[in-house]
């Protein structure tokens, strides 16, 4: 595709998002969209935001003997049985390093915050940017990913989200207008869900144009196939979700389903004593390992979003939340909706097996792809197109 931005004179495009939150999904979804956006202007680089107080009040109490407890028999536990198995139960901690000091360094993100750059044009998204009444203390309720105090000449959203926010929170904590008039100003706006699109559509009156996540749009082509593979297996099944959010009962169905399918079972980003291994790979092998896997269980977003990108049998635990309690049901109902995959979401008393072994036809998913990546770009081509530089 041909550059918008001609001659020597490059739009400088920055993108504020979640890209330091570590996890995979923060990371995909932020590199995903710089090689998108650089496809308009070579310039492109992330803009951080200034960490401001949650409105949610949180409990910090400090953790007791049984937590602590319990962790440390979790790390000598897993030391066991990486001894007596031979199987990897791999560190966070070592993730969580490599995640600053090796992957943060390929989107161009430093130690040092990027505030309020002079920009010709600020893309706040995607991820839940607009989820203004989380408790997560590195977030908080940050104005800027509302676009205040923003200095570049026009501002936009991409596939943003207000996660688990909802208009009768925004209410409750007396943020209404302030929100309201900050979206306002706003150039134009592109949300990936329904409660996000219903809050606009409630604030301003207009209804948002509707994207999907970079992940789905951006090939990863390049970036699978030239990495050095860590991980070989044959017939495995990922458990992707994050460490102590799935149930015993989870567990059982999901552990006896693997020794059903005399497969490994994998967790990928999170540690579960009952599976095979637990493994943090880099951002890329991860991709490729769920590209190549036999089937995944996962109750989070991206995990759903990795299986359909990779037309995966795939099954997705889906938890209601509000406010302090976490939930994904917002946003993992909208994105099979979209797909029309609801069949793949878990209910309280089903059999996993029922899901992941009724087929889906990729077809539509297939085709649905290729009409939505032509509408992104179509998003920016329209977005962008007024600052061509002749």
């Amino acid at each position: 595709m041909m550059k918008l931005v001609k001659g020597s004179n490059n739009m400088k495009i920055g993108i504020l998002s979640m890209q330091r939150i570590i996890n995979y999904g923060s990371f995909l979804q932020s590199y995903g969209l710089m090689q998108i956006l650089k496809q308009f202007g070579e310039d492109v680089s992330f803009v951080d935001y200034t960490i401001e107080p949650c409105l949610i009040n949180v409990n910090l109490k400090k953790k007791s003997f049984r937590s602590c407890l319990k962790k440390s028999n979790t790390f000598f536990m897993k030391k066991i049985l990486t001894f007596v198995k031979g199987s990897r139960f791999e560190n966070f901690e070592d993730f969580k390093r490599k995640y600053n000091d090796e992957y943060l360094p390929m989107i161009g993100v430093t130690e040092k915050r990027n505030i309020t750059p002079k920009l010709d044009c600020l893309v706040i998204g995607s991820d839940e940017v607009f989820n203004c009444l989380q408790t997560n203390p590195d977030v908080g309720y940050s104005r800027e990913l509302f676009g205040a105090r923003s200095q570049a000449k026009k501002v936009i959203s991409y596939a943003a989200s207000f996660g688990n926010t909802t208009i009768n929170g925004l209410c409750k904590y007396n943020i209404v207008d302030e929100v309201k008039n900050n979206l306002k100003k706003f150039d134009r706006l592109s949300v990936r869900d329904e409660n996000s699109s219903f809050i606009i559509h409630k604030l301003l009156g207009i209804l948002p144009e509707k994207n999907l996540d970079p992940v789905l749009i951006y090939d990863f082509k390049k970036e699978t196939e030239i990495i050095q593979r860590k991980y070989i297996y044959d017939n495995y099944i990922i458990l992707y979700a994050y460490s102590g959010r799935i149930s015993k009962d989870e567990a059982i169905a999901i552990r006896n389903f693997a020794k059903n399918k005399n497969a490994k079972l994998i967790a990928i980003g999170g540690t579960f004593l009952f599976c095979d291994e637990c493994i943090f790979p880099s951002p890329f092998e991860t991709l490729c390992l769920f590209k190549e896997a036999s089937y995944v269980v996962t109750d989070t977003f991206h995990g759903s979003v990795f299986s359909i990108k990779y037309n995966k049998q795939f099954c997705v635990y889906v938890r209601q939340g509000e406010e302090k309690q976490y939930g994904n049901y917002q946003k993992v109902y909208d994105l099979l909706k979209e797909f029309k995959l609801e069949n793949r979401m878990v209910t309280s008393n089903q059999n996993i097996s029922d899901i992941l072994d009724d087929r889906i036809n990729y077809a539509y998913v297939n085709d649905h792809l290729l009409v939505e990546k032509a509408k992104t770009m179509q998003y920016f081509i329209s977005s962008l197109e007024s600052m061509i530089i002749s």
